[in-house]
């Protein structure tokens, strides 16, 4: 039996979908740091993202941050689900053109991370109406450096392995 392309690269998504999700629930289940704003997390599901923008292209990166907000929609409300959406997107537009710029993983990341910090940063503000949430933009870019770094690396180390899934899947011989 023959298996097209198009095949396994919906196979490969969605993989690649549950290993962002994986990564997003257990990141979930992680203690808030009382330094931070609340919600401020390290991205670790952007790694995935970031993996698929680098492998596979923009688009299927951008549908992989579309699944993300949609999880975030489903296990924590609508809040949550514009602002992961808003911010998600952002920077996966962004880590996708610093991939295209062939840009180091860890700048990738970090750039990454201060894309969504910024825009879910601005759609909290829109959410609330309340401008005063500038005030959290300095910690918010200060721990997306650190976050964008943490998963650029984790990414460098996880890369052999993400990157021998996908030639598993895409150089399969046919029939």
């Amino acid at each position: 039996m023959m298996h097209s392309t198009a095949a396994r690269r919906v196979a490969l998504m969605g993989i690649l979908a549950a290993l962002a999700l994986t990564l997003s629930a257990l990141e979930g289940w992680l203690p808030p740091l009382p330094f931070l704003p609340p919600g401020a997390k390290a991205g670790f599901s952007n790694i995935i993202v970031m993996f698929a923008a680098q492998t596979l292209g923009g688009p299927y990166a951008l549908v992989l941050a579309v699944i993300k907000a949609l999880f975030a929609l489903l296990t924590r409300g609508g809040v949550a689900g514009a602002m992961s959406l808003f911010g998600g997107l952002g920077a996966t537009l962004v880590m996708w053109l610093c991939v295209r710029r062939h840009a180091s993983l860890i700048l990738t990341g970090m750039l990454g991370a201060i894309a969504h910090n910024s825009l879910q940063l601005v759609v909290a503000m829109v959410l609330t109406e309340t401008p005063l949430l500038v005030g959290y933009l300095p910690a918010l870019l200060l721990f997306a450096l650190c976050a964008g770094t943490v998963t650029g690396v984790l990414l460098k180390l996880l890369y052999p392995a993400l990157d021998n899934l996908v030639r598993l899947e895409f150089l399969k011989k046919r029939g």
